[in-house]
């Protein structure tokens, strides 16, 4: 299958989308749960709080992104398409189950039975993949 040649992005405009993508749009749900749950009780300092909590998720993917970017093209599609790719599936479990994913999360992920680890993987899941990794798969 040939690449398309309107599709050809430098490995900068990549990452900044890859960027605002993971740490804008699939955290969107984080950021409006933690909207008005801060003890402050004006909503300007309630929103500065989150627009700079998007600005360091912003700024630490495309940081991480450009980091990667340096290892060869073929290294920065891989890793980028995989961290696409977990991001998504933690945003699932997110803003569906309301978890927070840590160490804990992730070991006891990592250790379950087959039964539990089925329960994990749904349709729904698949879908949800699919669904929000298809088009920054395609610009990687």
């Amino acid at each position: 299958m040939q690449k398309l040649k309107f599709l050809r992005f430098s490995k900068e405009k990549v990452s900044l989308f890859l960027a605002v993508y993971i740490g804008l749009f699939l955290n969107l749900s984080v950021y409006i749960g933690r909207y008005g749950t801060q003890n402050s009780h004006n909503s300007l300092i309630e929103s500065l709080y989150i627009l700079g909590e998007v600005a360091v998720n912003i700024a630490f993917t495309f940081f991480l992104l450009r980091l990667i970017s340096f290892c060869g093209t073929l290294f920065f599609k891989i890793v980028a398409s995989f961290i696409l790719l977990i991001s998504v599936c933690a945003s699932y479990y997110i803003s569906f189950f309301d978890v927070v994913i840590g160490y804990g999360i992730i070991i006891s992920t990592l250790t379950t039975d087959i039964d539990l680890s089925k329960e994990l993987i749904s349709p729904n899941v698949i879908i949800w993949i699919i669904g929000l990794s298809i088009l920054p798969l395609a610009l990687t």
